[in-house]
């Protein structure tokens, strides 16, 4: 509903200048002809390697083997060439113009964009795995239980659009809202089976990552001297933020699924053989109580209501244990995203009535923009 909201608004309010008026003296094949391909290919090839190796250890392939240190050094080595590619590389549309990360406020602002891209991505992965885990197998109920994290994000940036201006103190609003991000979810290292504290929880941290994106993606635009830039600018550091959030979901994954097979190898099978599971049958078991057929299930020999019970309270506790490490680990990177978060820059001697930008013709048949065009903030 949102989403569908969010479309007609677009449709009804949003009217970009058409690509003549942003490129007077050039075509489209020419600007086609201009592309970074090169940094196209080593960007994505370099980070699709490295995720690949992330998601490997210790899941598919153990950490020490050739498939994942040659992918883990493969996906390393183009990332750097990527950058070394960027810098040196004479481009006229370069993919990355290396030349933003020259300004302090631009890193600032792309690191705290970053570490709410790595919290806001792995969670649309690790909090449904929890739901279904430790709430409820009901697909239904399960989804709108993960509507939590769409929402509170949806009501961060709607909500932080009205507050950012009025008072001033804009670096502490963004402050506040990573410290707040970073709390919330590493909160939920503590509700184990406790449904609605993980809902609260989910909501509040929500909030607050959508919260700062859209502080952020205020303050970035003031942070680029060259305001013909501003496009580019916005656009490398989604682009980080996406990259930030892949990696942090393949690694995140990985420590789930590596603490949860131990968790099932030292507490769950144990478990089972002491209620009467014979050894043989073990395997077997664990695989049709993943597929969730009970019928599969009963086929198992040696398999008895008290098995069965014992193998869903300890599962349980594996996944409750294996989620809380996850939600600690992210205090890593929320506490050097607070840390970075306490530099951030003042805006407020930005704000002009200048339009840098204006947008194209509307409804209405006149510019949505009041001002003319200028090169000033």
């Amino acid at each position: 509903m949102l989403n569908g909201l969010s479309s007609l608004l677009y449709f009804i309010f949003y009217f970009p200048p058409d690509f003549g008026k942003l490129h007077r003296n050039r075509s489209k094949w020419q600007e086609i002809q201009d592309l970074d391909f090169g940094g196209i290919i080593l960007y994505s090839g370099g980070f699709l390697v490295l995720c690949m190796g992330l998601s490997w250890g210790g899941v598919v392939y153990p950490w020490g083997s050739a498939h994942v240190i040659a992918t883990l050094v493969a996906g390393a080595v183009t990332v750097i060439g990527f950058v070394l590619y960027e810098i040196y590389m004479p481009l006229n549309r370069p993919l990355v113009p290396m030349h933003l990360f020259r300004s302090r406020d631009y890193c600032v602002l792309t690191v705290i964009s970053a570490v709410g891209g790595m919290l806001y991505y792995s969670l649309n992965v690790i909090y449904p795995t929890m739901v279904a885990a430790l709430f409820t197998t009901d697909p239904v109920r399960g989804g709108l239980l993960t509507c939590v994290i769409g929402g509170g994000v949806a009501a961060g940036q709607f909500s932080s659009s009205l507050w950012a201006k009025p008072g001033g103190n804009f670096r502490w609003k963004l402050f506040f809202s990573v410290v707040a991000c970073t709390a919330f979810t590493a909160a939920m290292a503590g509700v184990k089976y406790n449904e609605h504290a993980a809902s609260a929880l989910m909501v509040l941290a929500s909030f607050f990552i959508g919260a700062l994106e859209s502080l952020v993606g205020i303050a970035i635009t003031f942070s680029v001297e060259d305001q013909s830039e501003i496009g580019v600018a916005v656009g490398v550091y989604a682009s980080v933020r996406s990259a930030a959030g892949c990696l942090a979901t393949s690694v995140f994954a990985t420590i789930l699924k590596n603490r949860l097979g131990h968790n099932i190898e030292h507490t769950v099978v144990p478990a089972l053989v002491k209620a009467g599971l014979p050894v043989a049958s073990v395997e077997p078991f664990l695989t049709a109580l993943e597929s969730g057929n009970k019928s599969a299930i009963g086929q198992v020999p040696g398999v008895t209501p008290s098995v069965v019970g014992v193998a869903v309270e300890t599962m349980k506790w594996s996944y409750s244990n294996a989620l809380s490490l996850v939600f600690l680990v992210t205090l890593a990177f929320g506490i050097c995203s607070s840390v970075v978060a306490f530099f951030s820059p003042e805006v407020e001697k930005h704000y002009s009535n200048d339009v840098v930008r204006q947008l194209g013709r509307g409804f209405l048949g006149r510019d949505r923009g009041s001002s003319k065009e200028t090169g000033k903030a």
